[in-house]
């Protein structure tokens, strides 16, 4: 307060007197001119900045390192205007009207203009945070399950394909009358049946089946439909046999996979499948599933019931070229059976099997020890209850490939 009181005028005593008493008067005048003309516009600077540091310093605020500073350039200017601590001397003269100290600093309790307000981007997340950019297209899902549809193609029957006689056309009108139907494929045709309830249930089985030698699909859903039945599987049983002509292992399977996908196209992909043949047909499982893993395809397990090759040889082409590479069977799963009184091939059929079966073990795969029933025949396996159900269940300890 020293200072602020040093700029206010003394009462009754005007600046030039008080110069007047305390300079000397013999050399006051040429002093003060040579001091003046030097140090007028310096002095001018800091009394303007002290006045401002004072003006701090006399507020009624709390002092601050830049008050005080302040403070000590008023007191600084104060000595050069009252006169020097040593002669007396006045410096200048200090007629300088006291700053209006009513005015508090601009700044001063005014927060800046983001102090307490959040960033905009605050609290929200980036656009993109959470969804990785995997660099690929989404899988279009397609169009929503219809029940209805699914159960139409099953049950849709091909007026075109040639008619049945005799056990034949009696086995077409009894799968027709079951709900099931017929359809082409690619040069052949196809049964299909689904027990009721199929297109509705949670969990979806269908069992492909390759018919043997002579074989029609009608045949296969009459030996096998109320063993399925009782499971809630359905059926799909393929032909490859045309005009005494057999398809090879390969086109078989790719008619297979042909009619799955057709399948799939009217009741969706998640559906287990297995595959099942007789005879020739289980001959041609072997081949079909090596096929089936190589291209990553949807067949879980196979049952492969009195066929595959002499244990002579020759094997199917189609292992024959993967014959001694140890993993190309890898992730194959295979049951098969024999019946012990089955000799149809020349030797013991129960031989064949488990040399085919070892193959498949040798090569990667996965084969359940070879089932045999005591004194049955060829053909004789869907009479065997026992056996069968063995091999179905079987089928359901399997992890789904779809």
């Amino acid at each position: 307060m020293f200072a602020c009181n040093l700029l206010t005028p003394l009462p009754n005593q005007g600046l030039g007197r008080f110069r007047a008493e305390f300079a000397p008067k013999r050399n006051r005048r040429d002093w003060h001119r040579e001091y003046h003309s030097g140090m007028q516009n310096r002095v001018g600077w800091l009394v303007l900045i002290g006045g401002i540091f004072l003006s701090n310093a006399c507020s009624t605020e709390t002092p601050s390192p830049m008050m005080d500073a302040g403070r000590d350039a008023n007191v600084a200017a104060n000595d050069m205007a009252t006169g020097d601590p040593d002669t007396g001397v006045p410096l200048m003269d200090m007629a300088v009207p006291r700053i209006d100290m009513s005015m508090p600093r601009l700044d001063m309790g005014m927060p800046l203009m983001d102090m307490g307000m959040p960033r905009m981007d605050m609290g929200m997340p980036h656009t993109d945070m959470g969804m990785a950019d995997t660099g690929t297209p989404p899988v279009d899902a397609g169009p929503p399950y219809d029940p209805i549809a699914c159960a139409a193609w099953f049950s849709s029957v091909d007026a075109t394909l040639p008619a049945l006689a005799g056990l034949r056309a009696t086995q077409r009108t009894a799968l027709i009358s079951a709900g099931g139907g017929l359809r082409r494929e690619t040069g052949k045709y196809i049964a299909t049946w689904v027990p009721t309830g199929w297109v509705d249930a949670s969990s979806r089985v269908v069992v492909v089946a390759l018919h043997g030698t002579d074989g029609y699909p009608e045949a296969d859903w009459t030996d096998w439909h109320g063993y399925f039945e009782e499971r809630g599987w359905g059926v799909l049983a393929v032909s490859y046999l045309d005009a005494g002509v057999y398809d090879s292992a390969t086109a078989t399977y790719e008619r297979v996979i042909a009619s799955i996908d057709d399948m799939n196209s009217a009741c969706g992909a998640d559906i287990t499948i297995h595959l099942m043949g007789f005879s020739r047909g289980s001959a041609q499982t072997f081949p079909g599933s090596l096929l089936d893993r190589m291209a990553d395809g949807p067949i879980t397990g196979v049952i492969a019931n009195a066929g595959a090759w002499p244990p002579a040889g020759p094997m199917p082409p189609e292992l024959v070229a993967v014959d001694g590479v140890a993993t190309s069977m890898t992730g194959v799963q295979m049951w098969g059976w024999c019946g012990t009184g089955d000799d149809t091939h020349g030797h013991p059929m129960c031989d064949e099997m488990t040399n085919a079966l070892a193959w498949v073990r040798a090569h990667g795969g996965h084969a359940e020890d070879l089932y045999s029933s005591v004194g049955l025949g060829h053909g004789d396996f869907k009479t065997d209850a026992v056996a069968v159900n063995a091999a179905l269940d079987w089928l359901e300890t399997l992890t789904p490939r779809h």
